[in-house]
């Protein structure tokens, strides 16, 4: 017997874990957001579900110390969904990247990426995000990985880095030689590939 497509995503989405990131495009059936919420809707007015962006769920998971707390999802975990959902790119803004790679002991108050879309600020759970836009989709190269936060970084310090060969060592020294090639072969102005080839 043929299962119907609200019986094959509701037993799909029972296996998913409590603290899941998900979308339509999670699901082995076609169905559009809307059906998705109607099927769901029992877990969503249970607050089981809810909205972490348009088209973007999640499945709620509460927080162990805090059990009255829902356990905040991972922002990266999120952008890549809403990325894979709606195409919208993202990348980690130099400074949170610098951060990331070890190149400054300075913690960014709040989480901020750069997009391809608008630039906005907005509370995603219980801490602050800003989206930034830019032109320069060099940076969305290697998203969230240590070859992009790089690149990411380079582009915050600009052409005019003070300490040019010192960045340039913690560079090699945070990546492998496999990704600092990755970082010469991608696509940069050349004042960055000048730096990095000194």
């Amino acid at each position: 017997m043929k299962l119907s497509k609200e019986k094959i995503v509701r037993e799909e989405y029972a296996k998913f874990e409590k603290g899941r990131i998900f979308s339509i495009s999670d699901f082995s059936v076609y169905i559009n957001d809307k059906k998705l919420r109607w099927i769901l809707r029992n877990s969503f007015e249970k607050g089981e579900v809810i909205t972490a962006f348009p088209t973007i769920y999640y499945k709620v998971k509460m927080n162990s110390f805090f059990p009255d707390k829902i356990l905040s999802p991972s922002i990266v975990i999120a952008l890549k969904a809403l990325t894979k959902r709606a195409g919208q790119k993202f990348q980690d803004e130099g400074g949170r990247a610098a951060n990331l790679l070890g190149l400054s002991t300075q913690v960014p108050l709040i989480d901020v990426f750069y997009t391809d879309k608008n630039s906005k600020e907005f509370q995603f759970f219980s801490y602050t995000v800003r989206f930034i836009k830019t032109r320069c989709h060099d940076v969305f190269q290697y998203p969230y990985e240590r070859v992009g936060w790089a690149i990411s970084t380079l582009y915050y310090l600009g052409p005019l880095i003070l300490d040019q060969a010192l960045i340039v060592k913690k560079l090699r020294k945070g990546l492998t030689k496999e990704e600092y090639q990755c970082l010469l072969n991608a696509k940069k102005p050349s004042w960055m590939q000048k730096i990095l080839e000194n």
